[in-house]
């Protein structure tokens, strides 16, 4: 298997600790304990009013992620890229990027979705459905709380970039 095939989403979910290490994640505890709460009390038309505000903390919350894989890709030089995949740390610490960009994703296509269908019979349906409400609320749930679980990830890399630096300063040295 060559390098790149490893970046494949199936590749990183299985290096990463898969599906079952996702679920019993804090953060995707949290969103659906808080999900399903919300999901199962508030009424559908209190979720169709809240729908736009999901839609465009979402956005923003992509952004912000998107943003984050910027500044790593700008501040990374190639020893120390070369350094975290000598020691298989670079997937380990790109992958949640590429998750929480992922469930960011569906919300936003479930929001949209949902409200594409306007105020039409449909969507009372699928809005007075409460597994639809639970769904929708723990995948937006988990991309925000998914967010905050990248500060982390950034620390670490910041923590990376300290360490190869000051191997290279002593090095100069000697």
């Amino acid at each position: 298997m060559n390098e790149t095939s490893k970046t494949s989403f199936g590749s990183m979910l299985r290096e990463y600790g898969g599906v079952l290490r996702i679920v019993l994640s804090g953060d995707f505890v949290l969103a659906g304990v808080i999900g399903i709460t919300l999901g199962l009390t508030v009424h559908y038309s209190s979720f169709e009013k809240f729908l736009p505000h999901m839609l465009s903390t979402s956005a923003v919350l992509l952004s912000v992620v998107v943003a984050s894989i910027a500044i790593l890709a700008a501040v990374s030089e190639s020893k120390l890229i070369a350094e975290l995949h000598k020691h298989n740390l670079l997937r380990r610490l790109l992958f949640p990027f590429w998750l929480v960009a992922g469930a960011i994703v569906l919300a936003i296509t479930i929001e949209c979705s949902t409200m594409l269908l306007g105020s039409s019979q449909a969507m009372e349906l699928i809005l007075s459905s409460k597994s639809w409400r639970c769904i929708s609320l723990l995948v937006f749930l988990y991309g925000l709380f998914g967010v905050v679980y990248l500060v982390p990830s950034v620390i670490r890399f910041i923590v990376f970039r300290a360490i190869v630096d000051r191997s290279d300063e002593e090095d100069r040295r000697e």
